[in-house]
Parts: C-alpha cells; structure tokens; sequence
C-alpha cells in the first residue's frame, strides 16, 4: 500500500472513530491485523482501542510546558477526535488561529500514521516487508504531502528557530547533547512554508545531534548582503571514535528528508561534511519588507501604525495628503494603501476613484481607515477593505496578515535574546 494512502485510512477511522458499524469493516483493520488481537471484543473495539492507544503516545510529559509544539498536535487531535469539537472551537480554545489547527491536525495524523506503521513493521517478519513499503518510501511521502499543501509565507527566521530548540530540550537532556545558537540581534525575514522549515530544522538539528557522541551542535545565522546563511557545525565533546547508540542506530533518513525540505523551499546547499567534521551549511533570499503607503494628514497616526508594524517585515511610508501620495506612488509602488478619507483638498473619496481607475494602482488592495463608521460606502466606492479608527495594534496586524499574508503572530513572539538548549 502506498504511505500516503495508509496516513489517508488512519485520518478516516479518527473521523469515525465512535462509530462501530464504520469502524467493523474499516481496510485499516485489515492493515493492522497484526497488531489486533483476537478475543471477546468486536473489530471496531479493537480498532477504535488501538487508536486511542497511539494517539496517546503522542502525549507529553507531565512536566512538559503546556504550549509546545508537542502539547498543541497532541490537544488538537484529542479535541477534535476524543471530544468532537469543531476546528473553530478548537482555534478558541487553544488560541490559535484556524490555519494552525488544520495544520496541527494534519501533522498530528502524520505522527499516529508513523507510529503505527512502525508497530506494524515490528511486528512483521522482516523478509515480508516489501521494499515499496519501507521507511524511506513513507519517509518521500510525507516529504511529497508536505510539499504539495506548501504555503510559503513571510517568518521572522530567529522566532522559528528559537522555538524548534525549546522543543528539543527534553530531547537534548536525554541524550547528553547541547545546541547553542550565535543568532543576530535584529529580526531577518524569510519567505517559506512554516511547517517544512520547522520539519527541516528539527530533522537536521535531530541528525546532528547524534552524529557524535555527546556532541555539541552549532547553530549560527549570518546575513550576507541579501542572503541569509544557516550552518549547522558538530563540534564532539568525547574522544573519536566512541559512539552513542542513537547515532549508531540511525539510518540517515532524518538527514535526507531535512536537505530535501530545505531544497525544495528555494535553500541551497554550500558546504556540507561529514564524520567528525560534519557540517550543513545552506544560503537563502532574504524576504524584502512590505511597503505599505498610509495616506493621513495626522502626522501622530502614522508614527502609531510605524510603532505597531516595527517587528514584522512591514514598512509604513506616510503621506499627508493626495499630493504627497501621488509623489510617492511615482517613485515606489506599495503592497498595500491605508487610506483615510477626511484629507484636505482633496478628500479619501475622490483620491480612491483616481487610485482605482489609473492602471498603474487600480491593483493596489486599498483599506480605507476612518473615524467615520461607513464600510459599506467604502466597498461601494472601490475599497478592498475597511479598518475603523481609533485602531487597536491586534486589529491593524490582524488586517494586514489578511491582506499580506504574514506570519505574524510568530513574530510578535521573538524573545529578546537567544535560546540554548
């Protein structure tokens, strides 16, 4: 059976999972023969219990802080399967937007597939194991699913990072390993998938960590006119040639899948070694800012929406009237145009139909932000959107991650100062 179709059976029997009659013929069963025991209990109980048994797997520990990665895919897909909630319940509850819960739910399925196609390997003789269906078919699989559902975005590079070593912690302590990050102090933003970044990080961090025995992994960020630098270096803390079990045991998949990851988001790779100097170093794009134009004869507003968008890859240019905008938009051409509507001389109202009817701005989304309460007015004359003034930061941010498509929430939580693991 090809991975992806068995990730595919498992996600359907979580969404019939307290449905016996479904569950009683459900081809999963058959897939998992193996591993179900017969006895007293029907099919679907014994389906239904050996999911449940995997999905807890995937619990944390006790101790583990309550909003790491590991404890959010682990919540969505317990409230979502166990308690029956909606994805929007779940985003309220767990403060998360709808987009990470559908992603959370789809790595979360990924990982009790994985589970229990090891179970199902190790239960299995391993002359009857087809090659077709190996760990690294599987492995090219969820490579291709990642790949396929790929929604680059723009990430402030030092929040992700950071938040991949918080995760590895627990890991980290359990091997005897250590990450340390010489990281800049000033946000960089790059454009990729968030999901495949983090995936390449944690797989070629994971694949570092155990390259030798109670290594020390590297991790620095350097920036080189317009292109940023990742290295990964090991640097061995025990003599040469004393290896631990982790590192003896490992078959390389986790490294192949973080090269692979990382090319396919546009990284190249420029130096790699391996042994006792083993080395990944990759080079990407930096992602240039946003230019927003905030036309607005209140010098004061554009200052606020300048100190609200200073963390993310956003530049506000401001203008005091029509005039001044119309100067600007010759020179540069924005993402995006805040628009107010009580200007002198020439109002907002008429300044939007000249935007919306030149060819050269008719294709700028327009966001008319007032104190007048009139949205309706505002789409009816051309607008794209419309932001009502006085504007929270929560409200400005949330409108233009609308319209920019920005991760921004990731960026709002960069710590000032590296983490180590």
């Amino acid at each position: 059976m090809p991975p992806e179709q068995f990730v595919n059976q498992v996600r359907d029997a979580l969404t019939y999972l307290y449905d016996p009659v479904h569950l009683q013929s459900h081809p999963l069963a058959d897939q998992l023969n193996g591993l179900i025991e017969t006895g007293q209990a029907t099919r679907a109980q014994q389906l239904r219990r050996l999911l449940l048994e995997t999905l807890e797997e995937l619990s944390p520990p006790s101790d583990t802080e309550a909003k790491t990665s590991v404890q959010i895919h682990y919540s969505a897909l317990q409230y979502r399967y166990i308690d029956g909630l909606t994805p929007e319940q779940i985003a309220d509850t767990l403060a998360i937007s709808l987009r990470q819960v559908y992603r959370k739910i789809r790595e979360g399925i990924e990982a009790v597939a994985s589970l229990l196609w090891d179970r199902l390997q190790a239960a299995q003789p391993v002359d009857s194991l087809l090659p077709s269906v190996d760990r690294r078919s599987l492995a090219q699989a969820t490579v291709e699913q990642l790949n396929s559902n790929a929604r680059p975005e723009v990430l402030e590079i030092r929040s992700v990072v950071n938040g991949v070593i918080k995760d590895l912690h627990s890991y980290c302590e359990r091997i005897g390993a250590e990450v340390h990050l010489d990281l800049p102090p000033t946000p960089l933003y790059i454009c990729v998938d968030r999901t495949m970044f983090r995936q390449a990080l944690m797989n070629l961090l994971t694949s570092g960590l155990t390259a030798q025995s109670s290594s020390v992994v590297l991790l620095t960020l350097t920036q080189h006119d317009n292109q940023i630098r990742l290295t990964f270096a090991v640097r061995p803390t025990a003599p040469s040639g004393v290896g631990t079990s982790a590192a003896q045991n490992r078959e390389g998949i986790g490294l192949e899948v973080a090269i692979q990851l990382f090319q396919l988001q546009g990284w190249q790779i420029i130096g790699r070694g391996e042994g006792e100097r083993w080395e990944v170093a990759l080079e990407l794009p930096l992602a240039g800012p946003h230019y927003v134009l905030m036309i607005d004869d209140m010098p004061d507003m554009i200052s606020l929406f300048q100190r609200f968008t200073t963390p993310f890859a956003i530049e506000v240019i401001g203008a005091k009237d029509a005039d001044e905008a119309t100067r600007a938009l010759a020179q540069f051409t924005p993402t995006l145009i805040l628009l107010d509507v009580m200007l002198p001389r020439t109002d907002g109202w008429e300044f939007l139909q000249t935007l919306k009817s030149n060819p050269a701005t008719a294709q700028i989304p327009v966001i008319v932000c007032s104190i007048l309460n009139e949205p309706a007015l505002a789409v009816a004359l051309g607008a794209d959107d419309y932001l009502r003034k006085p504007v929270r930061q929560d409200a400005l941010l949330q409108m233009l991650n609308r319209w920019l498509h920005l991760d921004l929430a990731s960026a709002a939580e960069t710590p000032s100062a590296p983490l180590k693991c």
